[in-house]
C-alpha cells in the first residue's frame, strides 16, 4: 500500500499458490449497484480442487465458464474457455476498452476518455504508479 497514491492501490497475493478472478462489466448491461451486486450474485466460483490439484473454475457474468490449473514451475497455468483450450500466443492478460495488460508485460493500463489514466508497473524495485501516461 503507498500512502503517496491513497486513491489508487493494488491488492497483492502472496503464497505458495496465488490466482486472482477478474470480470469486466458494462454500465449498459449493469447501470446500478443493485443490478451489479444480483449478477455477480449469479457467478460461481469453484475451488473445491484449488488446494490438491492447483486448479480453479470460474462461470462468469457472461456466462462463460473458465478453468485454469495452476503450473508450479511457470507463471502462466493451463486454462480453458468454454472448454476449448485457451492459447496465449499474441493475446492479453486483460484488454477492454478501458483496462490492457499485454501478456509478460508487466504493465496495467487503465485509460479513462474522460477522466484521469493510470499505468501501473511491475518491476525488480516494485511495483510504480504513473498517472496521465
Amino acid at each position: 500500500m503507498s500512502e503517496r497514491y491513497k486513491d489508487y492501490q493494488a491488492l497483492l497475493a502472496s503464497g505458495n499458490k496465488t490466482a486472482w478472478i477478474t470480470d469486466v462489466a458494462r454500465f449498459v448491461d449493469y447501470p446500478d449497484f443493485k443490478r451489479l451486486t444480483a449478477g455477480l450474485d449469479r457467478t460461481v466460483v469453484d475451488d473445491r480442487e484449488w488446494e490438491k490439484q492447483g486448479k480453479l473454475a470460474y462461470t462468469g457474468l457472461e456466462g462463460d465458464r473458465l478453468i485454469m490449473a495452476y503450473e508450479a514451475n511457470g507463471a502462466i497455468g493451463r486454462a480453458s474457455i468454454n472448454g476449448k483450450p485457451r492459447v496465449l500466443k499474441n493475446w492479453p492478460v486483460i484488454e477492454s476498452p478501458y483496462l490492457r495488460e499485454d501478456l509478460r508485460s508487466g504493465v496495467l493500463e487503465y485509460r479513462n476518455p474522460v477522466g484521469e489514466s493510470w499505468r501501473l508497473r511491475v518491476n525488480l524495485k516494485g511495483l510504480q504508479w504513473e498517472k496521465r501516461f
